[in-house]
């Protein structure tokens, strides 16, 4: 009896990206989504790339960017670290001109 073929809808990381690249957002978005929700801190490094730089059909959800760099960062994604960063320096700055007003 043949084995039954096991279909999967999973697409490796490398491809979401090269999707981004060549302008497939929505094909981008649900590899990246997908690798994220399997653990992949590194899918959720460009979860949070994809929302900061505002891509196709993704409105900006800046907590969620920033959960999303955040976790990646603890696990010491040196991008992810950086972007972190300049969100949490984007929000003191932010309140610090709230201040003054």
């Amino acid at each position: 009896m043949p084995e039954p073929e096991i279909h999967s809808s999973y697409i490796p990381l490398e491809e979401g990206i090269r999707h981004l690249q060549s302008k497939q957002y929505k094909k981008a978005w649900q590899c990246f989504e997908e690798n994220a929700n399997l653990g992949n801190l590194k899918a959720k490094y460009w979860q949070g790339y994809y929302l900061y730089h505002e891509y196709s059909f993704v409105i900006q959800y800046i907590e969620k960017e920033k959960q999303l760099y955040k976790e990646a960062a603890n696990s010491d994604h040196s991008d992810a670290q950086y972007q972190y960063v300049a969100l949490l320096l984007q929000d003191l700055k932010k309140e610090e001109n709230n201040k003054k007003e």
